[in-house]
C-alpha cells in the first residue's frame, strides 16, 4: 500500500491557451449602471436604456421565430407577418419582384424610373387598374366578396381571350358594368339595370347591349370548355328567372322594414308563385312588388303601393296588373293554415 501510494502523482492541470477576450459589455453612457438595464425593441431595431431613454444601439436583429398568419388574426388589425402576401392569382406572372424604397435626391429617382421601367409589367398595371374600378363599384353596391372576385376573374378571362372584338372598342366602366350585372345573376344576388346605372354612370340601354354580347361570350366559352351551361337561375337568353324574384322580395322586405312572420309569409308566397308559375313571363321586379303587396294586404298590414314601386323601380301600374292575377288565384295561393291564426282575412285583400 506504502508502494502504491508513493507511485501515484498529483494531477497537474493543464494550462488554457490564451486568447482575447472578444465579449462586449455594452452599458448606457449616462447611466453607467452595470448590469445595465437595457430593452431591446424589435419593432423598432433599437436597444433603449430601459431608465433614461437613451437608444445606445441601432439595427438590432429579431432573432426570434416568425409569426405565422391564422384566420382570426385580423381581428386587432395586426398583421404580424413579414413575408408579404400569397401571389394573387387574378394577375399574370409569378409576381416576385422587388421594390426600390423611396429616397431624396436625384440618383434615387433615377433609380427607381428605370426600376419601374425593367421590373413593373403593363398588363399587370392595367388589370390592377381595372380591379381597382371594379371593387369601387361593387363595394358601393355592397355586394358580397364573391361577386367581387368572379367579376374581376371575368374581366382577367375576357382580357386573356383573343377573340374580345365584341366589346374592344368599349370603355371600361361599360364593361365592368356588364360584368357585374352577370356575376350577381351567376351567385343569385340580382341587381337591376337601374341599381347598376346609378352606381356606373352608364346609360341601361348600353348596359343591355354589353351585357348581351358579354351573354354571347360567355356561353360561347362555356360551349367549348364543355362546362356545365350557365348556374340555375340565369336564362339562356339572359332573361330574369322567377328564382330572381325571390331574391328581390327579400331585398324589398328589408328596405321597406318588413319582418318577422310577414317577411316569412312574404317569401313563402313568392317562391309558391314561382313554382306555380302565376306570373310567368311577368317581370321579377313587378312579381316581387305584387307579392308584397298582396301578403301585406291580407295581413291587414298594407304597404303603399307606391312605396313599393318606388323601391322595385317599376311603376304602380304595373305592379297592380301583377296583383290582379294574384288575386284571381288567391284560393290557390293562400295556405289554409294562414287564415286559421287569425292575423290573415281574404276581405282584407283589395280588388284589383
Amino acid at each position: 500500500m506504502a508502494a502504491l501510494a508513493v507511485g501515484m502523482q498529483p494531477a497537474v492541470p493543464e494550462l488554457e491557451e490564451w486568447s482575447q477576450n472578444l465579449s462586449t459589455n455594452v452599458i448606457c453612457p449616462d447611466c453607467k449602471d452595470d448590469p445595465p438595464n437595457l430593452i431591446e425593441e424589435y419593432s423598432s431595431g433599437d436597444m433603449v436604456c430601459g431608465d433614461c431613454g437613451l437608444v445606445v444601439g441601432a439595427r438590432i436583429v429579431d432573432t426570434h421565430s416568425e409569426w405565422r398568419t391564422f384566420s382570426n388574426d385580423d381581428q386587432n388589425n395586426d398583421d404580424p407577418s413579414r413575408v408579404g402576401d400569397a401571389p394573387n392569382l387574378l394577375l399574370k406572372g409569378d409576381q416576385l419582384t422587388t421594390e426600390v424604397a423611396m429616397g431624396d435626391g436625384k440618383l434615387s429617382k433615377d433609380l427607381r424610373r428605370a426600376q419601374n421601367k425593367t421590373v413593373n409589367d403593363k398588363n399587370n398595371k392595367a388589370l390592377v387598374a381595372a380591379y381597382r374600378q371594379i371593387q369601387g363599384y361593387c363595394e358601393t353596391m355592397s355586394l358580397p366578396s364573391s361577386v367581387i372576385n368572379h367579376t374581376k376573374a371575368l374581366y382577367m378571362e375576357l382580357q386573356d381571350d383573343t377573340s374580345r372584338n365584341v366589346v374592344k372598342s368599349k370603355p371600361l366602366d361599360v364593361v365592368a358594368a356588364g360584368l357585374i350585372f352577370i356575376a350577381c345573376r351567376e351567385f343569385q344576388v340580382p341587381r337591376t339595370f337601374r341599381e347598376v346605372h346609378k352606381i356606373t354612370s352608364v346609360s341601361k340601354k348600353e348596359i343591355g347591349k354589353v351585357f348581351k354580347l358579354l351573354m354571347d361570350w360567355r356561353q360561347k366559352n362555356m360551349s367549348l370548355n364543355k362546362g356545365p351551361g350557365l348556374p340555375s337561375g340565369l336564362g339562356g337568353d339572359g332573361e330574369m328567372t322567377g328564382k330572381e324574384a325571390i331574391a328581390f322580395v327579400a331585398r324589398y322586405n328589408s328596405k321597406l322594414g318588413i319582418t318577422g312572420v310577414v317577411a316569412s309569409r312574404i317569401e313563402a308566397l313568392a317562391t309558391k308563385v314561382d313554382r306555380l308559375n302565376t306570373l310567368a313571363g311577368r317581370s321579377p321586379l313587378s312579381a316581387a312588388g305584387a307579392v308584397i303587396f298582396f301578403v301585406t294586404s291580407l295581413m291587414n298590414e298594407t304597404k303603399n303601393i307606391k312605396s313599393i314601386a318606388d323601391i322595385s323601380g317599376v311603376s304602380d301600374s304595373t305592379i297592380r296588373t301583377s296583383y290582379k292575377f294574384l288575386w284571381e288565384k288567391k284560393e290557390e295561393l293562400v295556405d289554409p293554415k294562414w287564415l286559421e291564426d287569425g292575423r290573415s282575412n281574404m276581405e282584407h285583400l283589395p280588388l284589383p
